[in-house]
């Protein structure tokens, strides 16, 4: 008897192996996909901590290079990190065993010569001398308003750490709200239900945008986003995600035309290079470096949370979304990007080229300095913050003495 072989489903005759591989595959997917989680909460917030201001935004952005090249490897992209995987996660452990311990953190739990020695080897002696009396200001800071828990990050103190969560929350969510993961996962889809090319001309069309978007996101994160700034990269980024957006939509409305086709390929190279150079860095990053020190870990995770959590929504609302009303499912899209760019001008303080330790001075006192561009100077210095409450705390102690010398 001849074996049952359609082209669409698996040979029956190999079906032992077929659902064991379907087995492994199911079980060891999902502890993949927990240490990605991992990777993305720990690796930014790791990388800010032991980085000078400077290059900060560059050496975080290098992990999404590295994404991205994977992303454009085309078929390759999913066997190439299947297939060396278990190598690259042994080098990878390796390496770790090289690498240093966060020096803020060591200095916060009292290992401060360690911290010293590794801020010394990193960066030299006046960096380390400058920095431990930062780190030293904003650690008693914190320390003074810090809470336990996943509650703390959002404390309303004088060091706002409800705000600056509430901001990581915020660019995580208006990551996915650009609608980047309806572009990246369907793109072909779009190219060829929407836009009707031929299978072929979607795969060269695939190529060349996997290609552009690499290029965006080297551009994005060596030049742009710390020549910038990370509020004006990402606000830029909206400006043209939207128009990519309207670009798509309204090419793929008017589709029987032949430059509406043009307009629509168009569109989405113009969102996804533009993208690749401002919110993939910058929405990764932004909140890392924002969250106050004592809840970096909860406010990174939480971050993260949000952005999987949306990542997911948008994935599976997207082809019922393109099936059911076609061009009108990319106007959402135009419109979350457009709002986003006075949002982010009215709340979203500029943090490129200021140490940790000069990002938690734009919000002492519990209020928020809304610094506009990268070379702007802060206005208050972590230790004039750090007297100003010690002369409250002292006022506030004379004054209790002295209401308890009047009752006697």
């Amino acid at each position: 008897m001849r074996p049952f072989t359609e082209p669409w489903l698996p040979n029956l005759s190999g079906a032992p192996l077929f659902f064991v591989t379907i087995l492994a595959y199911k079980v060891l997917c999902y502890p993949c996909g927990y240490a990605v989680g991992i990777l993305t909460s720990i690796t930014p917030v790791y990388v800010a901590e032991i980085s000078k201001a400077s290059v900060r935004g560059m050496l975080m952005s290098l992990e999404l290079v590295f994404a991205a090249t994977g992303c454009g490897a085309l078929p390759l992209a999913w066997r190439m990190p299947l297939g060396i995987q278990v190598m690259l996660i042994l080098i990878t452990l390796a390496s770790l065993l090289f690498a240093p311990e966060s020096p803020r953190w060591l200095i916060e739990v009292g290992r401060v010569d360690e911290g010293v020695e590794i801020l010394e080897r990193l960066h030299g002696y006046e960096y380390a001398s400058a920095s431990l009396v930062e780190i030293k200001e904003a650690i008693a800071l914190e320390h003074a308003t810090a809470v336990k828990g996943y509650g703390a990050a959002f404390a309303k103190n004088s060091q706002a750490f409800r705000y600056r969560t509430m901001l990581s929350l915020a660019v995580n969510f208006f990551q996915q709200a650009t609608g980047v993961n309806m572009a990246t996962y369907y793109a072909g889809t779009i190219f060829i239900t929407a836009i009707k090319l031929a299978p072929h001309d979607a795969s060269l069309a695939l190529g060349g945008l996997g290609i552009a978007g690499l290029a965006g996101c080297v551009v994005g994160c060596f030049i742009l986003m710390e020549k910038f700034g990370r509020v004006r990269t990402m606000m830029l980024g909206s400006l043209l995600n939207s128009i990519g957006m309207c670009l798509l939509a309204g090419g793929i409305a008017n589709i029987d035309k032949k430059p509406a086709a043009y307009a629509a390929a168009t569109g989405l190279y113009l969102f996804i290079v533009s993208f690749s150079m401002t919110w993939l860095p910058c929405g990764w990053i932004y909140g890392a470096e924002v969250s106050a020190l004592a809840v970096r870990s909860q406010a990174a995770a939480l971050g993260n949370a949000v952005q999987y959590l949306f990542n997911f929504l948008i994935v599976e609302v997207t082809p019922v979304g393109i099936k059911s009303i076609g061009w009108k499912f990319y106007i959402p899209f135009a419109i979350s990007n457009a709002a986003m760019i006075p949002l982010l001008y009215i709340f979203f303080p500029e943090i490129a080229g200021l140490s940790l330790e000069g990002i938690d001075s734009l919000f002492a006192d519990g209020r928020v300095t809304m610094r506009r561009s990268p070379r702007a100077p802060i206005e208050h210095s972590l230790a004039e913050v750090t007297r100003n409450q010690e002369k409250a705390h002292a006022e506030k102690g004379s004054f209790f003495e002295n209401s308890e010398k009047t009752s006697v």
